[in-house]
């Protein structure tokens, strides 16, 4: 009996991953940007704090594979340290159609292992690639949505080792999900039209280097707090601070 309801699972994920190859296929394709020499950039730093005191780490128990899921993983949907500030908070400009040149930042990796995304957010620019792997010795399923649960990808890693290339065609957020019955793992991926991006880190800290002068929105956006825009204006040279507090 367990055989056939695994064999069944495998058709109906199959025939899932089939469909969402057809969706990705007809996406449009990625907005145009130029690469251009970026003369005398400033950039954007600052430092991202949750209100209030730092909540602890909480935990999310899990109901399946436990031997490699573990019986609980961390509930990263706060992630702030003990002086407030807050991780994964994702910064990004809106309308740079043309600077520095995209090939200079890291390539774009989702990593299933011990049933969590690696990393829980990130960032990355459409039109790149996405590579899907799998750590783990048991079937994975990462499911990409779009807001109103549209298909941006679904990819199949049923062996450990596995690696699954994405072409991100359209930006925005993605919330990935694993179809494979790991209902607790959660991630998400901003897709952004230009280089200029960031993910504050474990300090809550961020840079943005190399920006043509000028004055821009900037989104901000973070998993439970939301997001919001700010104006910002960049000096030639110079750095330009951007500190929040966020929480309500």
């Amino acid at each position: 009996m367990r055989t056939k309801a695994l064999a069944m699972l495998a058709i109906l994920l199959l025939l899932a991953v089939a469909a969402a190859y057809a969706q990705e296929a007809a996406a449009p394709a990625a907005p145009k940007y130029t690469v251009t020499s970026v003369s005398g950039g400033g950039s954007l730093t600052g430092t991202m704090k949750v209100k209030g005191v730092a909540p602890k780490a909480g935990t999310i128990p899990t109901t399946k594979d436990q031997s490699v899921c573990h019986a609980f993983v961390p509930d990263e949907s706060v992630v702030a340290g003990k002086d407030g500030g807050l991780a994964n908070v994702i910064v990004y400009f809106v309308g740079i159609t043309s600077g520095k040149d995209p090939k200079t930042l890291p390539p774009a990796v989702l990593q299933n292992k011990e049933c969590r995304y690696h990393p829980h957010v990130q960032a990355m620019m459409v039109g790149n690639d996405l590579t899907v792997t799998n750590d783990d010795p048991i079937l994975h399923n990462s499911h990409g949505y779009a807001v109103g649960d549209q298909t941006v990808f679904n990819r199949a890693l049923p062996t450990q080792g596995m690696k699954q290339p994405v072409k991100i065609k359209k930006s925005g957020l993605m919330h990935i999900k694993c179809d494979a019955g790991h209902t607790w793992m959660n991630g998400f991926i901003m897709a952004v039209e230009s280089p200029y991006y960031a993910v504050s880190d474990a300090d809550g800290k961020f840079t943005i280097a190399d920006i043509p002068p000028g004055s821009y929105t900037v989104k901000i956006w973070h998993e439970k707090f939301g997001e919001q825009e700010q104006k910002v204006t960049i000096t030639a040279g110079k750095p330009t601070a951007l500190d929040l507090t966020l929480g309500g």
